[in-house]
C-alpha cells in the first residue's frame, strides 16, 4: 500500500494499492487515539491488480489533526499516517 496522496491533504485524499491475487481486504480510518472514524471496505474480495480508494473528509465531520489508515488482508494489516489541514 502506498502513503496516502495529497499528505497532508484538506478535504480529499486517495488510497492506492495493489494486489498480486484474489483477496478479502478491509480498509479503514481511525483518529490518532485510535478510535475508529469509517470502515471504507469491509471484508470484500478483491482480485488481482491496483485499485484507488477515495476519502472524503467531510463526510465524516472530523478536525485537522493526525489520522491513521489501516489496509488488512488476512495476512498482514498495513497502517500509514496522513494529516488533515484546514
Amino acid at each position: 500500500m502506498a502513503q496516502n496522496y495529497p499528505n497532508p491533504f484538506r478535504e480529499t485524499t486517495y488510497f492506492s494499492y495493489k494486489l498480486k491475487e484474489n483477496t478479502t481486504i478491509s480498509l479503514m480510518v481511525y483518529d490518532i487515539y485510535g478510535r475508529h472514524i469509517t470502515t471504507l471496505i469491509d471484508r470484500q474480495q478483491k482480485s488481482p491488480g491496483k485499485y484507488v480508494e477515495t476519502f472524503v473528509a467531510n463526510n465524516y465531520k472530523i478536525h485537522p489533526g493526525v489520522y491513521w489508515f489501516v489496509l488488512t488482508n488476512g495476512k498482514s494489516v498495513q497502517k500509514r499516517k496522513m494529516l488533515l489541514i484546514e
